[in-house]
């Protein structure tokens, strides 16, 4: 039998993709997805439920366990996003996600290293000449602190190591690619793969007018026009297309919540909640998840931090988090006398 679902498959994988869950999304194929026949229903002429049960490998498995509720809503949301306007007879009741050893991706590229970026950060790739490099590096600076992490090539390839395979396993992993378009970017060949590898993933390409207006295929994008801009006002720039884009701002609040949730300072987290509270439009889904994990780390439970979460959370209808005050009782040397 053939599976139900199969004409929105690649619909659904690339709402997930959107989602900024590529790596999710190249587990959203045909070959790793079984239906199950759950009921039938009567009402409207029929309707048939199914489960869907996607094969996922079990490293990946029990990475996303803590989360795996809200991987799973992600999929389902998207295949019934996939299927609006349809005659109605096919129904979805529940997506699983099952630990196997044997799973197919998707032509989605993965990075085999990834290594150069900062855990958590969001991954943005910089094609830029190198004459530009100095541009490209300050960039790197400014949107360090929002929770994004560039990748400048000139910048980051250690002489050891094969200069090539690096680019593309940045290429492969990153979030979103930026091109500074001086003169001659469109005669350098590395520029113009770099930005088609980009495109192919289906990743957001945002272009600095240096000069060039954007050309080919990322004609489409409108260009940051830099000229008497300082280059903090580009990079604030960047930063609102990231978070007003459809394809790159869902993944990168994600990546900004679990930088909070994973704050190993207080410094650390005030910077990063102060980004989240400065940004209009978040989800409530992203707060809500913030919410839930919020008291399982102790710093983020200090005075300076709770203040500025929770004018977060009110924000989105949530109540106040309260810290837990703790009295010690003093001690006594009839401590040990029968009650």
């Amino acid at each position: 039998m053939d599976n139900p679902f199969k004409e929105y498959i690649a619909t659904a994988q690339e709402l997930v993709l959107l989602e900024g869950k590529s790596e999710l999304a190249s587990y959203v194929s045909e070959s790793n997805i079984k239906t199950i026949f759950v009921t039938h229903d009567n009402w409207n002429a029929g309707i048939d439920y199914y489960d869907i049960a996607i094969s996922i490998p079990i490293p990946i498995f029990v990475r996303i366990r803590s989360k795996l509720a809200e991987e799973e809503r992600i999929i389902y949301d998207a295949f019934n996003d996939a299927m609006h306007g349809a005659d109605g007879s096919l129904g979805l009741n529940e997506v699983k996600l099952v630990p196997n050893k044997s799973v197919s991706i998707s032509n989605i590229p993965i990075a085999d290293d990834d290594s150069m970026w900062k855990y958590n950060y969001y991954r943005l790739f910089i094609s830029h000449l190198s004459k530009d490099k100095v541009r490209a590096t300050h960039i790197k600076e400014l949107l360090l602190p929002y929770g994004i992490d560039c990748f400048v090539a000139h910048e980051d390839i250690s002489p050891s190591k094969e200069w090539q395979a690096v680019i593309e396993n940045a290429l492969s992993s990153a979030d979103a690619l930026c091109a500074i378009l001086s003169p001659d970017f469109g005669k350098s060949q590395w520029c113009g793969q770099e930005v088609g590898f980009a495109l192919g993933r289906r990743k957001l390409v945002i272009p600095i007018n240096v000069g060039v207006d954007p050309y080919g295929f990322i004609g489409k994008w409108q260009a940051i026009k830099s000229e008497k801009k300082s280059r903090l006002q580009v990079a604030n720039e960047i930063f609102n297309v990231i978070c007003i884009n459809d394809i790159t701002r869902g993944g990168y609040f994600e990546k900004l919540t679990n930088l909070i949730m994973a704050a190993k300072s207080i410094e650390e987290a005030l910077q990063f909640l102060n980004v989240l509270k400065g940004i209009s439009g978040v989800e409530k889904r992203y707060i809500d998840t913030l919410y839930s994990h919020y008291k399982d780390n102790s710093i983020l439970m200090e005075n300076e931090c709770l203040q500025i979460a929770n004018q977060i959370f009110e924000n989105k209808g949530l109540d106040k988090i309260k810290k837990k005050i703790t009295i010690d009782l003093p001690i006594d040397q009839n401590t040990d006398l029968p009650f």
